[in-house]
């Protein structure tokens, strides 16, 4: 494993030690990141281990998620009524409104389309 040098002067800068203690440090640190668990349990001692299950408990969350409540867009389902109006009218389409301010799903013969309408959002500045 190559170390970075600047890696090196930070540890010897926070923990005030020679460069080859720097260098041992991190190599044990690198060792234990890439443990696995059962090595690292066997290198632990038991007020360790219970630390470390502790530290893992999570309990119960102090929040709960809500769900945001959608304003509905008139202007898109205006828009969708008006496309499905105008196929039904001038064009011999099966057409009907999946979604109201989203989808139409029409059939042509046999073969059967959808049209999404999308809102894009403005621009930031």
């Amino acid at each position: 494993m190559k170390i970075d040098e600047k890696i090196v002067a930070e540890y010897m800068k926070k923990y005030d030690c020679t460069r080859e203690d720097a260098v041992s440090i991190i190599m044990d640190d690198y060792d234990t990141d890439h443990m696995d668990m059962k090595a690292l349990n066997a290198e632990l001692t038991d007020e360790q281990k219970k630390a470390v299950k502790d530290a893992r408990k999570t309990g119960k969350r102090a929040y709960t998620f809500t769900k945001r409540e959608r304003k509905p867009d008139d202007e898109k389902a205006e828009i969708i009524a008006k496309i499905a109006e105008f196929l039904t009218e001038n064009a011999d389409y099966c057409v009907e409104i999946v979604k109201k301010e989203r989808e139409i799903a029409l059939k042509v013969g046999e073969n059967e389309y959808s049209i999404n309408l999308v809102k894009h959002r403005t621009a930031k500045k």
